[in-house]
């Protein structure tokens, strides 16, 4: 076990091709001065000249002969594209801080013109990111990124150097914006910094922790924890995206036509597939009204045809051993005692049961088609730990459901096909006012 901390990323350059060939240092101490001086740069980019540059970003990534879509496209970093975009950011920023994202620019009058106020970054923002799905980690980065933050991610050996790469090919993007200035990608990720070590490394965990203003962790519970209970000092603050659960609910009459259990099908089977099912948005369960017109098990069928049919042209990404066996154990008990749909290969299961059980997650595009009599059989199922509900509701149904969930501790709702989208607010919060300090000037 190295007892020292693998530099990945650093001055707006990838340091190596692979773990082995980065730096090993001792102390970050030189290092996180650096960015501080090199944080000035960002911290005087005016918001509208950064938002031009990300949203060149966005077109970077979804050239498709371009270094994004040849190096990480398998990765998933597609749905990611939106976040970077001019017109989401400007309005994530309007939505989040309450105001004009000139504010991160500049003190502005507020309300009655008596006084000034200004959001200003906090300052270094920490962020743990999860090995399942590291691309998820970019998210915070983004915003940490516009609040004008200083920034380092703590990545996991498992993803290898897949965001350091990243980061390298927007470095090379250079973007002319007001005043026929240039913007230089190498400029804005000087104020990031890419690191690694062992999770059994305390003297590490404890150095980074008490030099953040902010601690993003991403992950499991375990991982989750191992961030909070580590000591930091008065003030810091923590931003938590630890495991949730996510499942749909569909009523019987939005399924009373062959056309449309094929539309919404399709719809599920691509929450299901976007990142085979390893965000907390995804859903693993899907609760189906009793008595509809063609049954719970009618739609299992027709969801599983949706399911092939999106198999062909999206094979799988991700597998692992456990995973595997868990999968096998379901479909055999499903097989003996309800009914399941699955082809030869692990690239998707369908499994069907009439009762209103939430099963565990399997992921790898293994979905539960349930049923329910009564809303409050889901409603006591809910809890802090449900992320979001897909919804196939009448909009009355809809908001008295989603009130009753809500206060059960469910953050979202979004319709059935848009589950996997990364909205704001996102788990509750608005993370970009998490990201900023208000300063206030009285006139």
């Amino acid at each position: 076990m190295k007892k020292g901390i693998n530099l990945l990323y650093f001055d707006g350059k990838c340091l190596g091709n692979d773990f082995e060939d980065t730096p090993l240092i001792d102390n970050f101490d030189s290092y996180y001065k650096k960015l501080k001086e090199n944080h000035t740069v960002l911290y005087n980019t005016p918001i509208k000249d950064l938002l031009m540059f990300f949203n060149q970003v966005s077109k970077k990534i979804i050239e498709r002969d371009g270094p994004f879509q040849k190096r990480f496209s398998d990765d998933g970093i597609n749905f990611l594209v939106y976040w970077f975009r001019q017109n989401f950011l400007e309005k994530a920023l309007s939505e989040s801080l309450r105001m004009d994202p000139l504010v991160l620019d500049r003190y502005i009058e507020k309300n009655d013109k008596k006084f000034l106020i200004s959001a200003t970054p906090k300052g270094l923002i920490t962020h743990w990111l999860s090995g399942n799905v590291p691309i998820l980690g970019l998210l915070s980065l983004i915003q940490g990124l516009v609040t004008k933050n200083i920034n380092i991610l703590k990545i996991s050996k498992d993803t290898g150097m897949l965001i350091p790469h990243f980061l390298e090919e927007i470095s090379k993007i250079d973007v002319i914006v007001s005043d026929h200035k240039t913007i230089k990608g190498s400029d804005i990720c000087k104020s990031i910094a890419v690191v690694y070590f062992d999770r059994h490394n305390t003297k590490a965990q404890e150095y980074f922790s008490n030099i953040s203003n902010i601690r993003v962790a991403w992950g499991g519970m375990d991982a989750v924890e191992s961030v909070m209970n580590t000591k930091r000092n008065y003030g810091t603050e923590d931003v938590i995206f630890g495991p949730k659960k996510s499942f749909a609910v569909i009523e019987k009459k939005e399924i009373d036509k062959q056309e449309k259990i094929n539309i919404l099908c399709q719809k599920l089977a691509n929450d299901i597939f976007q990142i085979d099912q390893r965000g907390c948005n995804s859903p693993h369960n899907v609760f189906v009204e009793k008595n509809s017109k063609f049954g719970s098990i009618h739609f299992a069928e027709s969801l599983s045809i949706a399911m092939e049919k999106l198999s062909k042209t999206n094979p799988q990404q991700y597998y692992s051993s456990l995973e595997t066996l868990n999968i096998l154990k379901k479909r055999t008990e499903f097989d003996m005692f309800y009914d399941a749909f699955y082809p030869d290969s692990l690239e998707w299961s369908v499994l069907h049961a009439d009762n209103n059980v939430l099963e565990d997650s399997c992921f790898n595009r293994t979905i539960f088609v349930k049923t329910f009599d009564k809303k409050e059989e889901i409603l006591n199922q809910c809890s802090h730990l449900t992320q979001s509900i897909g919804v196939a509701m009448d909009e009355d149904s809809l908001l008295d459901f989603a009130r009753q969930a809500a206060i059960k501790g469910v953050d979202r709702f979004p319709k059935i096909g848009s589950m996997t989208l990364y909205e704001v607010p996102w788990d509750g919060m608005y993370v970009i006012d998490r990201f900023v300090k208000w300063t206030k000037i009285n006139l």
